[in-house]
């Protein structure tokens, strides 16, 4: 949304310029490298590779779901991709301006901060679950590093 707003304003997101910065960089090595960005620069990548390995490791192998649920759960990182693709395509310059001056945008870093400090027990055991140590290590819910990837 940030880089959007800028293109068509000229103006830089004055809240969080960082999430730019490293959304761009997020971008240029996804383009050069690939698998770069979540491999590398995703943290949710890096930690899903050490619990797939750790799964390995314990188990010797990891389950491989069965296609019929496997493909529904792809599926959905589609899903949710192109609902935000065009959630955002949809947006204006001002609808993104007021946007990026509401509460809760100021508020988004301190969200996700007390979103990683104060976890509570269900969303550690998804996220460690996400990581792969029962299943194959295929990302199903990354839909943001879809088209990172070339997706």
């Amino acid at each position: 949304m940030g880089w959007k707003y800028f293109f068509q304003t000229g103006q830089w997101d004055r809240v969080h310029p960082a999430a730019m910065v490293i959304f761009g960089w997020a971008v240029l090595l996804s383009v050069l490298f690939r698998k770069g960005f979540c491999g590398w620069f995703c943290p949710v990548g890096t930690v899903s590779e050490w619990f797939w390995r750790i799964g390995r490791r314990l188990f010797e192998s990891n389950i491989i779901l069965l296609r019929w649920i496997d493909m529904p759960l792809r599926t959905l990182k589609y899903v949710l991709l192109g609902f935000f693709i065009w959630v955002i395509s949809t947006m204006g310059s001002d609808q993104i301006s007021a946007f990026m001056n509401g509460p809760y945008y100021f508020l988004s870093d301190v969200k996700m901060l007390f979103f990683f400090t104060r976890m509570s027990l269900t969303a550690a055991g998804v996220l460690l679950d996400y990581g792969g140590a029962f299943y194959s290590r295929e990302e199903l819910l990354v839909p943001v590093s879809m088209p990172l990837r070339g997706v």
